[in-house]
């Protein structure tokens, strides 16, 4: 067979935002060789600065964030281009990108990322994989986890595919702050980067940190990312009486924060493999997260802490234990793990693979 390069690849993102699931689609825009796969994105965008700063920012189109407007402009860009791919970053764009595929009648195949719980899974997962077996061509998973559920869930082995998150191992680099200290009197640091949005449960956080700033009252605690919770928060911690020890620091640089974080925590609700957790790691700052989702498919005994509750003296005991016991060996094997199952060029040929095997049926 004769290879047809570049593959046409319309990806579908929810906003033009850096964090959380959104990075998957600028990175994916950043590193995808061009010369394998033409990428054209198309988004909710806010912010024209934001738009400017893609690297390829012509191949760039702008929707609303109602499904009318969405798939009118999906039909325009199939009808116009005829993509082998349409790309979907979230359930709702998938369902759009299945109904405009039908009505612009442009033979291409649907690949859906997963990253979080869906609201149609949690009120019904035989609805949920009733629509992927008979509209999505590939269900792509994130880690082996949720791979695993689905199948056991009705989803059709055949739709399933599994990309690993990727870190970017050159951005995060290995300073494994937590052991630079020599002196016991040395202030912890303890944080959370998160959106600020209830699944992340920010309020769990600073449970903690009250039981914690009673015992250690020079610990640092900081709050990374925004959200639509920022008021909501900052309230909690005047609340708290915690406004001296809680540092709320807006967006940051990830691999700028998390070299001086000594204990990362996750205390989500629901999650599935959080890049946050696989960017601590890598970073060399002790995770210690809740076991949801697909967590535990990196973070071990042997790479992290893991908590089965939502109760705060839980994260608590667990903090107080890892502070009086030596974590080199964890760290290091952390890193590891990253470096051997979470790198992001593995994950950028990965799909460049998953693309041409969908461009070839």
């Amino acid at each position: 067979m004769i290879e047809k390069f570049p593959i046409k690849v319309l990806f579908l993102a929810e906003e033009l935002r850096l964090g959380g699931a959104e990075t998957y689609f600028s990175t994916l825009e950043e590193r995808l060789d061009r010369s394998k796969v033409h990428f054209h994105l198309m988004a909710v965008s806010k912010s024209k600065k934001l738009a400017d700063q893609l690297r390829y920012p012509d191949q760039f189109d702008e929707y609303g964030f109602s499904p009318a407007s969405r798939i009118s402009k999906i039909v325009e860009y199939c009808r116009k281009h005829e993509p082998k791919i349409i790309h979907a970053n979230s359930l709702q764009l998938a369902i759009c990108a299945a109904l405009a595929r039908k009505i612009s009648g442009v033979d291409c195949n649907i690949i859906y990322t997963k990253h979080n719980v869906t609201r149609l899974e949690a009120v019904s997962s035989k609805a949920f994989s009733r629509f992927v077996n008979q509209s999505i061509d590939c269900l792509l998973t994130i880690c082996q986890s949720d791979a695993r559920y689905f199948e056991n869930h009705g989803v059709k082995r055949e739709k399933i595919a599994i990309i690993n998150n990727g870190v970017d191992l050159d951005s995060f680099l290995f300073f494994p702050h937590l052991l630079q200290k020599t002196d016991e009197s040395d202030a912890p640091h303890i944080g959370i980067l998160a959106r600020l949005s209830p699944e992340k449960r920010h309020d769990l956080f600073l449970e903690i940190s009250r039981r914690l700033v009673e015992k250690h009252p020079n610990a640092i605690f900081t709050i990374a990312g925004d959200g639509p919770q920022k008021e909501l928060v900052e309230e909690k911690i005047a609340a708290l009486s915690l406004t001296g020890s809680v540092r709320m620091l807006g967006a940051v640089k990830a691999p700028e924060y998390l070299k001086h974080v000594d204990y990362l925590l996750l205390v989500s609700d629901r999650e599935v493999l959080p890049m946050a957790v696989l960017e601590g790691m890598a970073v060399g700052s002790l995770v210690i997260a809740r076991d949801v989702g697909g967590v535990s498919d990196a973070v071990k005994d042997s790479t992290g802490l893991l908590v089965s509750s939502d109760r705060p003296e839980d994260y608590v005991d667990a903090i107080e234990g890892a502070m009086c016991s030596q974590q080199g060996e964890r760290i290091r094997l952390a890193r590891q793990m990253v470096e051997e199952h979470f790198s992001l060029e593995a994950s950028i040929r990965q799909h460049e693979e998953l693309y041409k095997r969908f461009s070839d049926n």
